[in-house]
């Protein structure tokens, strides 16, 4: 359906609203306008089209959060193009397993990562189209802003269809492995207005984005609800803390989403209690526990924190607690199911647990997808029956909200970066002298977990810490790197030799040797 573009709808802005404030780079300073956003897509769109991109077609970026990046997205939705944005934290192996998966013609990126792109491109000859932006120009990429003014005021017409993906974003498997989840238009839309609906997002709001846009969080968190209703958005280029503070209180932002890893950070400034955040009507947060810390620190100037729980298969959000409601809940509170989402809670029998039992989270809604890219089996084990089994881990009070009990599996959330065990230990069993491995996330305050390996090494075989450190330097992202490294002459096992990760995570779940 044409009106659940979002091209569509930012054709609609620049027409109601053509010399209101869309977005502010926090950088730069640069602001710009609706009808501006909606003539750089335009441009950006038509300089694809000619280069033989359309409807059907992927184009991967590696930026980071900039008014390019919306330019890009804002092209895909009118071409009918899947934008697949790349962690730029990533390895370029780990890049690479992405590219071969989702098959781009073109890349966008910043000039910041063209080592990374240089090495891509220079293996998929598939990707026909590389442009660039930022202070460098390269032989073998075309710059964003010469290719697209030669345009002027041309406008490809808006391929319809709210059920072709937009975005795909990678997320780990169960088998550790990035899968693709292709996010449709009509999934976002109904996404962002859940939010707008729940927490009375208007056109006077402004927010702060400082979650990174290669993640579901970056738009729905709450960019592309503000540029629904026509409101203003900073992009700041990566979060820190004191930056965060300072920007706030000049541009008197209304709201901003901190995982707690973020949180802690602000919270724990020395000074932080001497900006002015009076403007913020709430700040969102979630991912992980939302520790009392927070909330109190927060709470004593008058701004709630809002917990919330998504994932990327939901387009993000399906639960949070409501400004007026639940602010008083324990940290581990997920609120209540968003309006547009059904949610229900299962035992082992796939029956409804009562009040206080435990189950497994699944999801029906317009803004869940309907399946994984190119993976028929994953697909088939977690979309059964119109729900989307999550795998993760809650129950349920008599009064409806929902306490969140364990990740999936057993994935690390570490800076609000999901790492799987199997994908760590499979890099380090590549160590000629690691006989067995296991890994698992700790505690620790600032990331809410960092990563710990847990090694067994050959027999005879002298190896320390320091050399496996080594040994990962240029094999892992850094959020991915352990920080805590034990040696252990032999790691418990279940009958079918497996590993007992439950007695694993009770044995080794505490920080030593941190690095």
């Amino acid at each position: 359906m044409l009106h659940q573009n979002f091209a569509y709808i930012l054709e609609k802005k620049a027409d109601l609203h053509p010399v209101d404030i869309a977005l502010i780079d926090g950088q730069t300073w640069r602001r710009y306008s609706y009808l501006e956003l909606l003539e750089r897509s335009c441009r950006f769109a038509q300089a694809l089209l000619d280069r033989g991109l359309g409807k059907g077609d992927r184009i991967c970026c590696l930026t980071n959060n900039s008014v390019e990046y919306i330019d890009a997205f804002m092209a895909s939705s009118r071409l009918g193009v899947t934008l697949c944005p790349i962690n730029y934290r990533l390895s370029v192996v780990e890049m690479k397993t992405i590219i071969k998966d989702c098959d781009p013609k073109a890349i966008l990126f910043d000039a910041e990562f063209s080592e990374k792109v240089k090495a891509i491109v220079d293996e998929f000859p598939g990707i026909q189209t590389v442009v660039s932006y930022g202070n460098k120009e390269f032989a073998w990429a075309s710059g964003l802003e010469t290719i697209t003014a030669e345009y002027n005021g041309s406008a490809p017409e808006i391929v319809s269809g709210s059920d072709l993906p937009l975005l795909m974003l990678y997320t780990a498997g169960s088998t550790g492995r990035p899968k693709g989840v292709p996010l449709r238009q009509s999934n976002l839309l109904f996404n962002a207005l859940n939010w707008i609906i729940e927490l009375g997002i208007s056109k006077n709001d402004y927010t702060l984005t400082v979650l990174p846009l290669f993640h579901i969080g970056g738009h729905m968190l709450w960019t592309l609800p503000h540029l629904i209703v026509g409101a203003k958005n900073l992009l700041l280029k990566r979060f820190d803390a004191e930056k965060t503070l300072q920007l706030i209180e000049k541009e008197k932002v209304t709201n901003t989403y901190l995982i707690p890893a973020m949180a802690k950070m602000v919270v724990a400034l020395p000074e932080w209690g001497k900006y002015d955040l009076s403007s913020v009507r709430f700040v969102g947060s979630g991912g992980e526990a939302v520790s009392d810390r927070i909330k109190s620190s927060f709470g004593e100037i008058g701004i709630p924190v809002l917990n919330s729980y998504g994932l990327t298969e939901t387009s993000d959000g399906t639960t949070t607690i409501r400004p007026y409601a639940g602010l008083d809940k324990p940290a581990n509170c997920i609120g209540k199911p968003l309006t547009f989402v059904d949610m229900k809670i299962v035992n082992h029998a796939g029956e409804e647990i009562k009040p206080h039992e435990e189950g497994e989270i699944l999801h029906r809604g317009p803004s869940v997808v309907s399946g994984y890219w190119n993976r028929p089996e994953e697909t088939a084990k977690a979309f059964k029956d119109g729900w989307f089994f999550s795998g993760d881990k809650a129950t349920r009070d008599q009064d409806g909200y929902v306490y969140f009990l364990g990740r999936k599996d057993d994935m690390i959330v570490t800076g609000g970066e999901n790492v799987y065990p199997t994908e760590v230990e499979e890099v380090i069993l590549g160590h000629s002298e690691v006989a067995d491995v296991a890994v698992l996330g700790v505690p620790d305050e600032k990331w809410g977990q960092t990563i710990k390996a847990v090694i067994c090494f050959k027999k005879g075989k002298e190896v320390g810490e320091k050399e496996i450190f080594k040994y990962l330097e240029d094999k892992l992202s850094g959020f991915k790197k352990p920080r805590i490294i034990e040696i252990v002459d032999q790691l418990p096992k279940i009958g079918s030799g497996k590993l007992d990760r439950t007695l694993i995570r009770k044995t080794y779940g505490k920080q030593s040797n941190a690095m």
